[in-house]
């Protein structure tokens, strides 16, 4: 119980699967260096948890990419901020990026650049 729950923690911390086996590795060495050549930390309920992170990591990945749309309200609260400093020329560029955006129902990528380097 004591594996799980330590494999299971440092899935948590983000670590992917592939390191946490190499953590197993280097406790079974140790392990095996104490002389406790009997002591198990690979069965089917570690594989199962290792498969679990790594379900875990693939769908929370997906999740992480999806972005939310500019609703009017966003675009409101926006033009709140940027109208702080109304003649302010980075201001009016952002005002009128992010309407550009919204009304042409633009991806973020369609209308700018990655890095100021690849412009």
């Amino acid at each position: 119980n004591t594996i799980l729950l330590f494999i299971s923690q440092l899935g948590e911390d983000g670590l992917a699967v592939s390191t946490i086996r190499l953590y197993l590795s280097a406790i079974r060495n140790l392990l095996i260096n104490l002389g406790l050549f009997s002591v198990t930390l690979y069965s089917p309920r570690v594989e199962l948890v290792l498969r679990g992170i790594k379900r875990f990591k693939a769908n929370r990945g997906v999740l992480d990419r999806s972005r939310l749309p500019i609703t009017p309200s966003v675009l409101r609260k926006l033009k709140r901020v940027w109208s702080t400093n109304p003649n302010s020329y980075s201001n009016r560029l952002f005002w009128a990026a992010a309407c550009l955006g919204f009304f042409g129902f633009l991806r973020c990528a369609e209308f700018t650049v990655p890095s100021a380097s690849s412009y």
